[in-house]
């Protein structure tokens, strides 16, 4: 399943990219970027910004009839210990 429009604005704010900062991680310029969120890019250019995306750790789902839509961030670097308490 693809990501929505919706899901698409929702994924660069997630990762706090204004739409400049998110055609550049891209590697599009900001009107191709623009044409995708609004539904009217390519499918190449859909697969290109939904690729860069996933590599940043978003996680699109939807269910089948795309009632239901989330989107996520996996960080990918994990937490570091908890700090030791001291006696």
């Amino acid at each position: 399943m693809y990501p929505t429009p919706n899901q698409l604005r929702a994924a660069r704010a997630l990762l706090g990219f204004n739409q400049e900062e998110a055609a550049r991680a891209c590697g599009v310029s900001g009107r191709t970027l623009l044409s995708v969120e609004n539904g009217k890019g390519s499918l190449t250019t859909l697969h290109t910004v939904m690729g860069a995306y996933l590599g940043l750790g978003v996680v699109f789902d939807a269910s089948q009839d795309y009632g239901r839509q989330s989107v996520s961030v996996q960080h990918r670097v994990p937490p570091g210990p908890p700090p030791i308490p001291e006696d």
